[in-house]
């Protein structure tokens, strides 16, 4: 009997102290998501966006490049907020209204967020390096970039351009590296008299080039063609 009753009151303990643990698993459930506490977390690669660019442009300056393009930000703030704060929602912005002359500028980020969030943020190490350069123009000669015709009947007999020259505007380094001025690829059709083709510019060694303008945009491609006629061979 009395063995009877220790295990009875070893149970009860067990039992108690099973009650005890989830009692306290509950009580910080209730804390982690019913009171929201605030935390922080750190949103990786977080990319860098340039605004002002506009107002840069009016005064003849154009951003030539960034010595990053993304930060690592650090949020505090409420649990739920910082669940949907990613390097998708956030944006570390940076202005370059206020810069008057060309050179390197190091800029402070602020952090902006397509959610809404009551968060505050601290973008981890140092400012971020703006290189500004005179935007410059120049004229350049078009090239059409004609691929053989898809259809095997025709073959290209000659094309016009609706443009001959264009002009370029671009921060300095860019027009420096500038080797042609090109269409877009594109292969004509046979039931069509004309193609619509963008502009490219191209670098010294061969690679397509950003932050370019073109006046105009693009040129209208004219062609005309040769049917391709086959005759039998007759081998004696």
């Amino acid at each position: 009997k009395e063995m009877l009753e220790m295990e009875k009151i070893k149970r009860e303990k067990l039992i108690s102290k099973i009650v005890c643990v989830a009692l306290a698993f509950i009580l910080w459930l209730f804390v982690s998501y019913q009171e929201n506490p605030s935390m922080t977390k750190t949103v990786r690669n977080v990319p860098v966006v340039i605004s002002g660019e506009q107002a840069l442009k009016e005064k003849g300056f154009s951003v030539y490049e960034t010595n990053v393009t993304s930060v690592d930000v650090s949020v505090n703030g409420k649990r739920s907020t910082l669940a949907r704060l990613n390097n998708r929602t956030l944006t570390a912005v940076i202005n370059v209204s206020s810069i008057k002359e060309s050179g390197t500028h190091t800029l402070p980020a602020t952090v902006s967020a397509a959610v809404n969030s009551n968060a505050t943020y601290y973008v981890k190490g140092k400012d971020i390096k703006v290189v500004i350069e005179p935007i410059k123009s120049a004229m350049y000669k078009i090239e059409a970039d004609i691929l053989s015709p898809t259809d095997t009947s025709i073959i290209l007999k000659s094309y016009e351009l609706s443009k001959e020259k264009v002009k370029v505007s671009a921060p300095q380094s860019i027009i420096d590296d500038i080797a042609t001025i090109r269409t877009e690829q594109f292969a004509p059709e046979k039931g069509t008299k004309d193609y619509t083709a963008k502009l490219i510019a191209y670098s010294k060694n061969g690679k397509a080039l950003e932050g370019v303008q073109f006046e105009p945009s693009e040129v209208k491609v004219s062609y005309t063609f040769h049917s391709v006629k086959t005759v039998p061979v007759v081998l004696s």
